[in-house]
């Protein structure tokens, strides 16, 4: 299969479980309303780590 695919799924649902679901959630929010129906240059993953950075605990950052 395609291991590449499912390894996205399984770090997410671990970030839920270390910074809440809700937090995930908040940040996958921001992202979208930052970039959505936006034309070039069009974000990175970086973008999202940066949303991601934004609501995980200092405590946590280590995991990012």
């Amino acid at each position: 299969g395609y291991i590449h695919y499912q390894k996205a799924s399984l770090i997410f649902y671990a970030l839920q479980d270390y910074i809440s679901e809700d937090s995930v959630n908040a940040a996958f929010r921001r992202f979208n309303a930052t970039w959505r129906f936006k034309d070039a240059p069009y974000p990175t993953s970086a973008d999202l780590l940066k949303e991601i950075r934004k609501v995980t605990p200092d405590s946590m950052q280590y995991l990012i």
